[in-house]
Parts: structure tokens; C-alpha cells; sequence
């Protein structure tokens, strides 16, 4: 579920450059762990408030990429702040997946 729901997959060896890459369909917010041997890549994106926080270990490179949105993380825990629903647009009821 990593790979297809948190969209994390290795684009080198090792995971020492990977993508994440969430394809949530009808789900809200999604937390997940993927364990390399750099370390844990910890991800989680709550469409509600607009933010998702990734953790990329020591050593490693994410490219994090969602919603049009294009950016290269390196070690360390970053916030992403993501673009907020529109007014007047449709939000479906919350759903959260802990992978």
C-alpha cells in the first residue's frame, strides 16, 4: 500500500532517492511508514488542513510530488503546505488510511 496509496517507491538502490507520489482517491488523510536501510520514511497528508509532513533519512533524497506540485526534499522532517480546497468546492466525507 506504500507504493500505491503514499505513492513511495525507490528511484535508486536502497531507497537512497525515492518518490513520493500519493494517489489518495477518496481518502482524506493517510499516515505511512516505509523502513530503508538509510532509515524510516515517515509520510502523512491530511487534505483538511491543507499539509503533510515527510521525513526523509540521513543520507537520502524524496521527490515529493502532488497535485502539480513538484519539490526535492533532503534529510530531515519538512512541512508541505498544500493549496486549499476552493470555496464552494465539494469536500467528501474524511477518511483516513494508516498504512
Amino acid at each position: 500500500l506504500q507504493q500505491y496509496v503514499a505513492g513511495i517507491m525507490p528511484i535508486s538502490a536502497g531507497f537512497d532517492r525515492f518518490a513520493v507520489r500519493p494517489q489518495l482517491g477518496q481518502l482524506r488523510s493517510i499516515s505511512s511508514s516505509t523502513p530503508t536501510r538509510n532509515g524510516v520514511i515517515n509520510f502523512k497528508i491530511d487534505l483538511d488542513a491543507a499539509a503533510a509532513e515527510l521525513t526523509v533519512p540521513k543520507g537520502s533524497t524524496a521527490e515529493f510530488d502532488f497535485d502539480s506540485r513538484h519539490e526535492v526534499f533532503y534529510e530531515g522532517v519538512h512541512q508541505i503546505m498544500l493549496s486549499a480546497p476552493v470555496a464552494g468546492e465539494s469536500i467528501p466525507p474524511r477518511r483516513h488510511a494508516r498504512l
